[in-house]
């Protein structure tokens, strides 16, 4: 901008200005090796680009994986909330075993809360639990 402004000005004005044009053309010469040097760092950093550009062409495909999940994981709360009622309200099972029962599956937030731990890879102690005290058959719910 500064360049065709002052070529403008010395276009109009019949007096010569006191700076070089070929000066000028230096400067803009020297701004075009800046730009030159900024592609090359931006060369090295091409992987990270590619990385990227992957991430978000799969924000859509983890939205949608979630919410399948998350569906999933509501759908087997409510399930096993149900079906372990009985159990709790029973009264041929021991206070302890009700108790720990409810502790994983009472209500349905802490049956949700037990699905999303059981995803994040800590099934152990709620298999385990359900195993000893309720049946063998909550294996599946583990497993799947």
């Amino acid at each position: 901008f500064v360049i065709v402004g002052v070529w403008w000005m010395e276009t109009m004005s019949s007096a010569s200005l006191p700076l070089d044009p070929m000066l000028l053309r230096l400067f803009r010469l020297v701004k075009l090796m800046r730009m030159v040097r900024l592609v090359k760092i931006f060369e090295k950093y091409d992987a990270l680009y590619l990385m990227i550009t992957s991430i978000k062409g799969s924000v859509a495909a983890l939205l949608w994986s979630s919410i399948l999940l998350l569906v999933v994981q509501t759908t087997l709360s409510l399930l096993l909330s149900t079906v372990l009622e009985d159990f709790m309200r029973s009264d041929d099972q021991t206070t302890s075993s009700k108790a720990l029962v409810y502790k994983y599956y009472g209500t349905f937030t802490r049956s949700m809360l037990t699905m999303f731990e059981i995803t994040l890879g800590n099934w152990v102690p709620v298999t385990r639990s359900m195993m000893t005290n309720v049946s063998d058959f909550y294996v599946v719910f583990a497993l799947l």
